[in-house]
C-alpha cells in the first residue's frame, strides 16, 4: 500500500485511490492517502449478517485514521436489508465484482456503496447516467 499511496502523493491523486483487500492494522492506521475499505478477514470474529454490522463501524471507527472508510464485500452478501442497516449506522461499503446489469442498477444507486468494483464500467456509468 505504502509504495502506490507515495505514487499517488506525488502524481496529485491521493483522494481518487481506492485500497480493497487484506491490508494489516498498522499498514492502514498509518496510510496517508487514498481510501481504505477492509476486507470482511479484517474483523475477526464478526459476522456480516443483519442486526451485526454496528460492530464493524465501531471497529473502523477505531484505527483513528479518516482514509478507512469502510468494509469491502462480496456484492452477494448485500442484501436490501444489509444497505439499509449499513446506512443506519454510517458504514460505507465496498462491493465487489458486480457484472451483472441487474445487480450493478441496484446497487449503483445505493449512498451507502462508495465503491464498486465491476468488469463493465461501461455499463455501470450509463446506468448512473440514466442512459440505459
Amino acid at each position: 500500500m505504502r509504495p502506490v499511496a507515495d505514487l499517488a502523493k506525488e502524481m496529485g491523486v491521493s483522494d481518487m485511490v481506492y485500497f480493497t483487500g487484506e491490508a494489516e492494522k498498522e499498514t492502514v492506521a498509518n496510510l496517508d492517502a487514498g481510501e481504505v475499505y477492509l476486507n470482511l478477514s479484517f474483523f475477526k470474529g464478526l459476522s456480516f449478517v443483519p442486526g451485526r454490522l454496528r460492530a464493524f463501524k465501531v471497529v473502523t471507527d477505531s484505527i483513528h485514521n479518516p482514509r478507512v472508510k469502510g468494509v469491502n464485500v462480496n456484492y452477494k452478501l448485500c442484501s436490501d436489508e444489509i444497505l439499509d442497516e449499513a446506512h443506519d449506522c454510517d458504514l460505507n461499503l465496498s462491493v465487489y465484482t458486480v457484472d451483472d446489469p441487474g445487480e450493478l442498477e441496484r446497487l449503483g444507486r445505493r449512498e451507502e456503496l462508495k465503491n464498486i468494483t465491476t468488469n463493465r464500467p461501461d455499463l455501470l456509468h450509463a446506468l448512473l447516467n440514466g442512459k440505459t
